[in-house]
């Protein structure tokens, strides 16, 4: 039980923060929005961890894909990393 109400928890607190955090982009879709998403490397199976590509996996880029494709009009930039090394 103390996982579904983490779960809906950090979904909504996802989803108020790319809310917030959207901006134009001037790349080759001008009438699209990019959202910055920033996610901690920590490794924490099985919400997110790195395949042997060193891509990122797991239910939270699961969740940030299945988000992308419902706003239509919006591109999600994904990175990892520490708090200052991110942005």
């Amino acid at each position: 039980m103390k996982k579904l109400y983490f779960t809906l928890a950090f979904a909504i607190g996802l989803i108020m923060a790319l809310g917030g955090c959207s901006q134009s982009s001037s790349s080759e879709n001008s009438d699209k929005k990019v959202v910055k998403v920033a996610l901690s490397d920590e490794v924490n199976p099985p919400f997110l961890f790195t395949n042997d590509q060193n891509e990122p996996v797991g239910y939270d880029m699961d969740y940030l894909k299945q988000l992308e494709k419902s706003f239509r009009n919006t591109n999600l930039n994904i990175r990892l990393g520490k708090k200052k090394q991110i942005w």
